[in-house]
């Protein structure tokens, strides 16, 4: 399927002085595609510089069409030395290979240097016409679209899942060849981020095959991760699930599912799904959290794609022992420090069914009490009384569209910190490996005491962050606490001493007053424990329901434990991990979305579990304060994360959505913070930044927006930054550097989506924000990723 790439350089504005004798730039660009080159004329003495160049056309197959980028380098012109390099506009041609979407892009793209951030715009016309065929043996993956939303994209229809596709690139990190030893930073990340960008590309092409040999059009709930192995290379790898889509109809249409009666994924080989959300069509019954993880070493040669085999046979299996047959909101990650890699795989394990029964179906577990090898703790359900239902129930998932809750609903963190020995590789791995069962049982101990203590007894949204450093190994685990009609309210805790000798009833009133206070909170004072309710209907056959123990070392760690329960966030706040909060109705009112990071230097002798607590109350705190004239509000969509740095830095950041008040009490408030702290039209403290188009471009982390309607899928964005500087303490330290990078980010995606025809970005995420620094040499270096769905709303 060849195709001809056809791009048109008209103009460029906001130039930098090159030339501080004339105070202005002699301009041109280089166009490059592949091994072709084309050129512009120099624009002499011009920060606004005018070319309307003739269309540069390339002849190219399709495969490299989704494998390479399209570079556009500006440069300035030098007679006597070499041309001085001004910056780059790289563009990815994957959103003009869709059949529904656009095959042209057009606006004013930012320049972006690696080393200076955003000089000028550059304004192109980019067109690409392909020759379609049927050639089966063809390598590209032209017409399959990618969508990073956790559910079917508004505005289509579902018409079948076809199941789990994966994919992995390997390839040699430029940052540690030997010819980075002699050539210039702006160099090095320059090769860096074009690498990033064709890996990229490779990798889209060959997961979107595999989506084909299925008999799909449609990628849902792609996820793609960059793991920086050091000497070792980089790994490319992404997960999907496969689907049938087509043009929503008048009338909604019910899933097909296979001629057998069987559905779908039975015969998958892994019945994975990375959607959080199904269609309401489609009925299920949850089993419970699943999790893997695993240790290995980098420098062995060992192939990852085993490595995620195993993992994924590990998750098979726990789904079978709970009697399901798909794992929904799947979702793996990663953790490399030096050698070691730590690796992670969760879901949810569901049984799907194709009859759908009353609303509380999805909460009856698939298996019996006799029938897992663990114990379990079954009630009748509180709504149907006919089935059974967990006194608990943990989920990765979104929450149902009709899900029937009482009290409020909130967000719950829970925060583990492990201290590791110095060792060789292997005993360093050794000392992980037996730890991460600890960490694991901590988390959910930490989260089950929590919801007892609210009155809780559901989580949605369940995301845990594992990240390991030289010295320390740090997780967390975030959720959307709630509690569900069908399920039984949950029991006081009560305190179990490891000494017998000690008195801990003082300790239990206070808890049992302070869990009288939280439950409060959570509107359920006047509910009673389901066994104390004079209810013939309920069945007390099937043991007791115990309240949950919390076992104590000492008085110290119960203390820690009373405070970490009793903390609550500024009144006016509503919290919440998931893109609703449930027993909400959906806000239509004032939306910004906001990302927020913050790194905190770490004394290995002070270190503490209550340290990282107070660090990371201290960030949401801080975020309350930012955005304290919003209020009321519910921030939705929160995307947490924690990062460990070798240099013994803790680094934590927030992407999420607020949503405040109504249209009419927006109007009467300051501006978003959206616009005050990172548009690139506005300032920040000291630091000019520059403009950019003036389309208004939406940033949103949710999968849809309340009160709008996508008319228009672009394609799938998706770009990976560099930012390095050489003068940290001339532009307001790290704290300085790091904002204004972000600030470029959003100005330079906004710009893209908007050259492609949209108003907005729907599931938008960073999902790596790696900081490097040295301040005795007044360096810094920063990498991350964004992606997301441009669309066009209305």
């Amino acid at each position: 399927m060849p195709g001809v790439l056809k791009v048109k350089v008209v103009a460029g504005r906001y130039l930098p002085v090159m030339d501080r004798v004339s105070e202005s730039t002699d301009a041109f660009v280089e166009v490059r595609f592949g091994n072709s080159m084309y050129k512009t004329d120099v624009c002499r003495k011009s920060l606004d510089p005018e070319w309307n160049s003739p269309w540069f056309k390339f002849e190219v197959e399709d495969d490299e069409l989704q494998d390479e980028p399209l570079q556009l380098r500006v440069l300035d012109h030098d007679t006597y030395s070499a041309n001085d390099a001004i910056g780059i506009v790289r563009i990815d041609l994957n959103p003009l290979l869709i059949q529904e979407g656009t095959n042209a892009i057009s606006g004013w793209l930012p320049i972006y240097d690696t080393m200076h951030g955003v000089r000028g715009e550059l304004q192109v016309i980019v067109k690409v016409d392909l020759f379609r065929d049927v050639n089966q043996f063809r390598q590209s993956s032209c017409g399959v679209q990618i969508f990073a939303s956790i559910r079917v994209p508004e505005g289509l229809e579902l018409k079948r899942l076809l199941g789990f596709v994966e994919e992995l690139v390997v390839n040699d990190d430029p940052e540690y060849q030997w010819i980075d030893r002699i050539r210039t930073p702006r160099t090095s990340n320059e090769a860096r981020q074009k690498l990033f960008s064709q890996l990229s590309g490779e990798l889209h092409r060959k997961i979107g095959r595999k989506a084909q040999e299925l008999g799909g059009n449609a990628i849902l709930g792609f996820r793609q991760c960059f793991d920086l192995e050091g000497e070792s290379g980089i790994v490319v790898r992404a997960v999907g699930t496969a689907a049938v889509l087509s043009p929503a109809s008048s009338r909604p249409a019910t899933p097909s599912v296979d001629e057998d009666e069987s559905l779908p994924l039975s015969s998958e080989e892994f019945p994975f799904l990375t959607v959080r959300i199904l269609p309401s069509a489609l009925g299920f019954r949850i089993g419970g959290v699943v999790c893997a993880r695993s240790v290995k070493l980098l420098n062995r040669g060992e192939d990852r794609d085993t490595w995620w085999t195993e993992l994924r046979s590990e998750i098979r299996s726990h789904m079978r022992v709970l009697g399901c047959n798909a794992v929904l909101g799947y979702t793996e990650s990663t953790s490399v420090s030096g050698e070691l890699c730590v690796l992670s795989a969760m879901g949810t394990a569901v049984q799907l069914e194709a009859d759908v029964e009353e609303g509380c179906h999805c909460f009856h577990v698939p298996y019996g009490e006799t029938s897992l090898p663990f114990p379990v703790q079954l009630s009748s359900c509180l709504l149907c009384h006919k089935h059974r239902v967990p006194d608990m129930l943990m989920t990765t998932l979104e929450p149902p569209d009709n899900l029937l809750v009482k009290g409020k609903s909130c967000l719950l963190q829970a925060r583990v910190y492990r201290a590791r020995r110095l060792a060789d590789a292997e005993g360093s791995a050794k000392q992980i490996g037996d730890v991460l069962p600890f960490v694991e049982y901590e988390l959910h101990r930490q989260l089950m005491g929590q919801l007892s203590f609210h009155g809780l007894n559901s989580v949605f949204g369940l995301r845990v962050k594992l990240s390991v450093s030289e010295r320390l190994l740090v997780a967390t685990a975030t959720a959307t606490a709630c509690h569900v009609a069908a399920l039984p309210l949950p029991a006081i805790p009560k305190l179990q001493p490891e000494d017998p000798c000690l008195d801990v009833s003082d300790l239990q009133s206070k808890l049992s007053e302070a869990a009288k206070e939280g439950r409060q909170r959570c509107q359920l004072a006047d509910m009673a424990p389901a066994d104390e309710e004079d209810d013939d209907s309920l069945d007390f056959t099937a043991g007791g329901r115990d309240a949950f123990v919390l076992r104590l070392e000492d008085f110290n760690e119960s203390d820690i434990l009373l405070r970490s329960m009793r903390r609550s966030l500024p009144e006016g706040f509503s919290f919440c991990n998931t893109e609703s909060m449930p027993g909400l109705a959906d806000a239509e009112g004032q939306q910004v979305t906001f990302t927020r990071v913050w790194r905190l230097p770490i004394n290995m002798e002070e270190m503490s579990s209550q340290m990282v607590n107070n660090a990371c109350e201290g960030l949401f705190r801080s975020l309350c304060y930012k955005l304290r004239k919003k209020t009321p509000c519910l921030l939705a969509g929160l995307l947490f994360d924690l990062y460990l740095s070798d240099d013994d830095h803790l680094m934590a950041s927030i992407v999420g959505c607020c949503m405040a008040g109504s249209p009419v009490e927006a109007k009467e408030r300051s501006p978003s913070l959206d616009e005050e702290c990172t548009s690139p039209r506005r300032r920040l403290g000291s630091i000019s930044l520059p403009r950019v188009a003036s389309t208004p471009v939406r940033l949103s982390p949710l999968s849809r927006v309340p009160g709008a309607r996508v008319e228009q899928h672009l394609g799938y964005v998706n770009m990976f930054f560099i930012r390095e500087s050489t003068a940290i303490k001339e532009t307001g330290g790290v704290s300085g550097f790091l904002h204004q990078f972000l600030a470029e980010i959003q100005a330079i995606v906004r710009s893209h989506v908007a050259a492609l025809g949209g108003n907005a970005l729907l599931s938008y995420r960073m999902s790596e924000c790696i900081l490097l620094d040295n301040p005795h040499k007044n360096q810094a270096q920063c990498l991350t990723n964004v992606y997301g769905d441009a669309v066009f709303m209305q």
